[in-house]
């Protein structure tokens, strides 16, 4: 058992700006997403809360929809072969915007995710395996967009493995606490009990002249 839980509290933003191009060579100008993360490490089970500024003011395109998404990335790895397996973990769908609109301030996107992450399946980063978790707010553009990735914001979270966390209790004084320091003791024993690699003593400490400078009652 670990005596505390791990810090998490590490905020993040996530920014990307990005050209969409339609049908292979339609330029529909550009797109900007800015992602606010509350932190970037969590336990399974845990919400994730999140919310996104989009400003779409110079995109001739619009957006059908946006996704807010925990995806996890998987390698396996055994000699020279390597096994990639990507997973969509949770998804929760949006409305999308309009051509020139722009989603800041009251009418920004807000999303709370449930991490229900398999508590056997943390972060982990080994010569065999690796797995890695993202929050992710993708869109999805009106129109043809296979040859061009669609406009995201992408953060790699740690996910730490739960466990039964021990918590302390803060030990309260009872009211008559009135300790009492006595005056140091020196404590004499005799020789033939000191330590030497050959006395065979079966403790292995060294036993001497001991000095205890305040005792406490």
């Amino acid at each position: 058992l670990r005596p505390q839980p791990p810090t998490l509290t590490q905020r993040a933003i996530v920014e990307n700006s990005q050209s969409v191009t339609t049908w292979c060579c339609c330029d529909k100008g550009m797109s900007n997403m800015k992602g606010y993360f509350e932190r970037d490490a969590y336990l399974p089970g845990e919400m994730a809360n999140m919310c996104c500024d989009v400003d779409n003011r110079n995109c001739s395109a619009d957006v059908t929809r946006f996704k807010f998404k925990l995806k996890k990335e998987l390698v396996l790895r055994a000699g020279f072969a390597q096994q990639a397996v990507d997973e969509t973990i949770v998804e929760v769908d949006h409305p999308g915007c309009k051509a020139g609109e722009v989603m800041e301030g009251e009418t920004k996107l807000v999303q709370s995710l449930n991490l229900a992450v398999n508590p056997s399946q943390p972060c982990v980063n080994t010569e065999l395996i690796t797995c890695q978790y993202f929050l992710v707010i993708e869109s999805d553009i009106d129109g043809c967009t296979c040859c061009r990735s669609e406009p995201e914001v992408r953060l790699p979270i740690t996910i730490y493995a739960s466990g039964n966390y021990m918590v302390y209790p803060q030990i309260q004084q009872p009211m008559d606490w009135n300790p009492v320091i006595m005056e140091p003791v020196a404590l004499s024993l005799d020789s033939q009990y000191y330590y030497t690699p050959n006395n065979g003593n079966p403790s292995g400490l060294y036993v001497g002249p001991m000095q205890f400078d305040q005792i406490t009652q």
